[in-house]
């Protein structure tokens, strides 16, 4: 049991864990040892989980009542906050699977990335709740992870023999479950499974592994999962919402999620593009609060551009290749699923915290980096250090930059803090004074 456990620490996924774990606990550790306060927070102490079944998250409701029945929920940032961490780690060990990561370097910044993103901090801003959340994260990405790595049952033959058997069926259906169950917390990991399952068929592409037939049966068995796992979250939700006899409340138009008007449909596809763009100029969701996001974005999108035209020009798979440019295509859509879980038509009423989906944006170009091929020539091997070790550096600066304006986020929720209680004590203050004369 032990030396396996120190096999899976030293493989590419134990890199990830570790990476993101240590990264969580050293960002994070600011918030997790203060108490910062919002409406949402005040309005949850000293017991809550935030909104449940109106707001269309059956298992969060569920979940809420049993964790309050069996040991309470309290707003306790450092437990709170080091189960969040815990299972964001967890599910960067799952994604290093999900997209076939070989190399440590890869795995080790996928991680870091992973749990320093701006949704981790309005994730733990809320600090009530954020352990469910980063439950929710975790079977996202298990959901992703169990059809990529299918389940398989051992059978003994008529000799004795015992040999595995993928068990696609079993695999389905579990990987449905999480992700009904995920949806049933927050609806906003449905676009971190998708965009993860649809990064790693463009992998499949780019390896060249795999036949045009194959990466597309995988394709459809993805895509009927993920409208499975929709399903059964709609299906569960119903049922809840009867048997409780309760409604949907339309806040952020919840309660058109599932039959979203046709007129509506195309303000959100252009939404999902621009945004998806505006990575590259401008600051969308609290992604790129500074020029230098911008910055880094672009150099990443530009080494990942001539990667993969360099990867193509050496495979020459023509259908492989325009199967690859599909993928590349629908990618900013599966990213910015999350407009179809907040089908209105503002522009702000997606918050940072809903869209975690985006993360899969920085795990591109080590994916990308790690499918280059293997070359002799001195002047493909130099092009093939400089794409690779400048990804590296691009992508390391990108998660130090997080880290840095996780902790100024964490700062300034700190004095607002402050702020408000200095405010509430002089009102309160005042009020005595003002009543005794």
């Amino acid at each position: 049991m032990r030396d396996k456990l120190i096999a899976k620490l030293k493989a590419p996924q134990g890199t990830a864990f570790i990476s993101a774990f240590i990264c969580g606990i050293a960002v994070h550790l600011f918030s997790m040892m203060n108490v910062m306060e919002n409406l949402d927070t005040v309005f949850n102490t000293p017991r809550g989980f935030g909104a449940g079944l109106s707001s269309g998250r059956w298992a969060l409701e569920f979940l809420g009542h049993i964790a309050d029945r069996y040991w309470g929920i309290y707003k306790m940032p450092s437990a709170n906050g080091f189960m969040f961490v815990l299972f964001v780690a967890l599910a960067a060990a799952l994604v290093v699977t999900v997209l076939k990561l070989r190399r440590h370097m890869s795995a080790a910044l996928c991680g870091a990335l992973f749990v320093v993103f701006p949704c981790a901090v309005s994730t733990l801003l809320f600090y009530f709740t954020s352990q469910f959340y980063g439950f929710a994260i975790l079977l996202a990405v298990l959901s992703a992870w169990l059809l990529v790595k299918p389940i398989r049952i051992s059978r003994r033959g008529k000799e004795g023999q015992i040999s595995a058997k993928q068990s696609h069926v079993l695999t389905f259906m579990l990987s449905g479950g999480a992700m009904a169950v995920s949806l049933g917390i927050y609806q906003a990991y449905f676009p971190l499974a998708a965009s993860l399952l649809v990064l790693s068929l463009i992998g499949d592409c780019l390896r060249g592994y795999d036949s045009f037939s194959v990466i597309m049966r995988r394709a459809l068995y993805y895509l009927a999962n993920l409208a499975v796992g929709m399903l059964l979250y709609f299906i569960v939700l119903r049922i809840a919402l009867t048997v409780n006899d309760t409604s949907m409340s339309n806040y952020k138009g919840m309660s058109s999620i599932g039959h979203i008007s046709t007129e509506l449909l195309p303000f959100l596809f252009k939404y999902t593009r621009i945004a998806f763009l505006l990575l590259l100029h401008g600051n969308i969701y609290g992604l790129a609060p500074i020029p230098s996001f911008n910055t880094l974005y672009r150099l990443l999108g530009l080494l990942s551009a001539v990667g993969m035209v360099y990867i193509f020009i050496k495979k020459r798979q023509p259908l492989v290749i325009a199967l690859a440019a599909v993928l590349c295509c629908i990618f900013p859509y599966s990213v910015g699923l999350v407009r179809l879980m907040c089908p209105t038509d503002s522009l702000y009423d997606v918050t940072t915290i809903m869209v975690y989906g985006y993360v899969v944006v920085g795990f591109a170009p080590a994916l990308i980096m790690e499918a280059l091929p293997d070359v002799s020539g001195k002047l493909l091997s130099i092009l093939n250090s400089v794409l690779r070790k400048g990804t590296i550096l691009t992508l390391t600066a990108l998660i130090a930059l997080y880290a840095y304006f996780d902790e100024v986020n964490y700062t300034a929720a700190y004095y607002t803090t402050a702020q408000m209680e200095n405010y509430t004590t002089a009102l309160v203050t005042q009020g005595a004074h003002d009543g005794g004369l």
